[in-house]
């Protein structure tokens, strides 16, 4: 039986979906050099905040008002307040599939490096979570790549400290009763988890990651199509053959004639080029002027096909690239690096890649169900 291990670095499209779809099952590492640069990563950001240097969103207020400090004491309740300021997500809510993704994401996104400096607690809550399949609800509309999924991912952060409601056994119910029935406590967030968990891009691409893999699937079905009206319409398989698309140089076009020639290279209905060559040459010994009883070359539709499908599929390529390297990111802020003993206050939030993967494919998925 597959599993998927979270280490920060491996996550697939595949796995998200797996894990979202199939339930299959998660495991964090157990190797102690896993373990050790999660508590290293803590050790330096408490160890940091306690000497009084102002760090942003831990010991002080947030954007503009960043100038504020507060004192270490309050770092906690600072991000139970910043989690319950963002619960104003609006619209239907995610499916619980959906949520599942989102809630792998997050967790391969923080426990990545010791980057996002998270308790080793709050990494074994959210597998919990999955382990138990308690499922934050998390409305779709909000600042999702806004400053980081923030709102969305604020109903992760209060389903670990139990608060907001949970899907749970087919049902939504509150995320208390739900961690109760599965002989759960309440995880409340500390120093900087609040941010390690709201301010990052795992929503969002979760999201893509979902609709890459259905993105991937329409490929499949836009080529078995042209296949078949291949078939229908008696075409040629000239247009499929592997050297025509290889010196057009486009990998996406050389896999999707592969895709369609593989299905009709045996029909007997698509004619190969030899035959139609034979029957040509049968004809004119027959008459001095040959009427054309099947067109020289296909339609457009067909003959372009790989033309077209190439595009999309060499866009898949990108995209994968793009969500795969996002799956497995850092994503929050501030970041702490232990091997330079520093602390980054940048912006790592920001979904660039996932937003321009999901215009990109939106744009010629539609291009696509318009020529189908």
């Amino acid at each position: 039986m597959k599993t998927v291990l979270v280490n920060g670095n491996d996550l697939t499209i595949e796995d998200v979906c797996d894990v979202a779809q199939k339930k299959v099952q998660v495991k964090l590492p157990s190797d102690k050099k896993f373990w050790s640069i999660i508590e290293k990563s803590r050790k330096f950001l408490m160890d940091y905040i306690s000497t009084g240097v102002p760090t942003y969103g831990v010991t002080t207020d947030f954007g503009d008002s960043c100038a504020n400090q507060i004192s270490v004491d309050k770092a906690g309740e600072l991000q139970r307040d910043i989690v319950a300021y963002h619960g104003i997500g609006l619209g239907k809510n995610f499916d619980v599939e959906t949520g599942r993704a989102v809630v792998l994401t997050r967790l391969n996104m923080n426990v990545k490096g010791g980057h996002s400096a998270i308790r080793p607690e709050l990494a074994k809550m959210m597998l919990a979570l999955l382990e138990h399949d308690i499922i934050p609800v998390i409305p779709e509309l909000g600042s999702v790549g806004a400053s980081g999924d923030l709102t969305p991912l604020s109903y992760l952060a209060a389903v670990i400290m139990g608060d907001r409601d949970a899907y749970y056994k087919g049902k939504i119910v509150p995320a208390k009763k739900a961690l109760k029935a599965e002989g759960l406590e309440p995880l409340l967030i500390e120093a900087k988890e609040g941010l390690a968990i709201m301010n990052g891009t795992s929503v969002m691409t979760a999201v893509a990651a979902l609709a890459w893999k259905k993105a991937e699937r329409l490929a499949k079905i836009s080529d078995f199509l042209t296949a078949v009206t291949s078939e229908i319409t008696r075409g040629k398989d000239t247009p499929f053959v592997a050297k025509v698309s290889e010196i057009k140089n486009h990998s996406g076009q050389v896999q999707s004639a592969a895709y369609v020639y593989d299905i009709i290279k045996k029909s007997k209905r698509v004619y190969k080029y030899e035959d139609f060559l034979k029957n040509q040459i049968d004809s004119l010994k027959e008459k001095k002027f040959l009427k054309q009883q099947n067109k020289i070359q296909d339609r457009y539709s067909i003959r372009c096909a790989p033309q077209v499908t190439g595009v999309y599929r060499d866009t898949l390529d990108v995209a994968r690239k793009w969500i795969t390297e996002e799956l497995n990111a850092a994503s929050d802020n501030p970041l702490v690096d232990i091997d330079a003993q520093r602390l980054y206050n940048t912006g790592n939030f920001y979904g660039g890649h996932i937003c321009a993967a999901c215009l990109s494919l939106k744009s010629l998925i539609f291009a696509r169900a318009v020529l189908i």
